[in-house]
């Protein structure tokens, strides 16, 4: 493949995010208002940031290959990808978004069993697709 048929075929792709959110939406929609209802298990003067937000941003580094936290957060420091976890989160009111250190607090105090509940739900969701077949 030349150098022209790739940018030719990087450029019929589109968006990657509007494309990663036709995918989600088609399988699971309400994986962000489910992310959302976890409970968050900080202080409540402390948070600054709902769940989803804060679920987000793990789900979108690994995504974009990013290795490390400290790397997510230098990396999504900018008002594109701001614009991106808000748009993904459906939060218009999204100004910034949260230092490595806060996601890793809300991580290590999260109940593991809400993360599973959402999980059933999406195999169930999957399988009620037939998207295995």
């Amino acid at each position: 493949m030349t150098r022209a048929e790739k940018r030719q075929l990087k450029a019929s792709e589109g968006n990657p995010l509007l494309e990663l959110l036709k995918v989600q939406n088609h399988f699971y929609k309400t994986l962000w208002s489910d992310f959302n209802r976890i409970a968050d298990p900080r202080h409540a003067s402390y948070i600054n940031y709902s769940s989803d937000i804060m679920l987000a941003m793990p789900i979108m580094k690994n995504i974009c290959d990013i290795r490390r936290m400290q790397g997510m957060t230098r990396t999504f420091n900018k008002e594109a990808c701001i614009a991106n976890i808000a748009l993904i989160t459906n939060n218009d009111g999204l100004e910034e978004l949260p230092h490595y250190v806060t996601v890793n607090h809300f991580m290590s105090r999260l109940n593991p069993e809400e993360l599973s509940v959402i999980r059933a739900k999406m195999i169930k969701s999957l399988i009620r697709k037939r998207s295995f077949l």
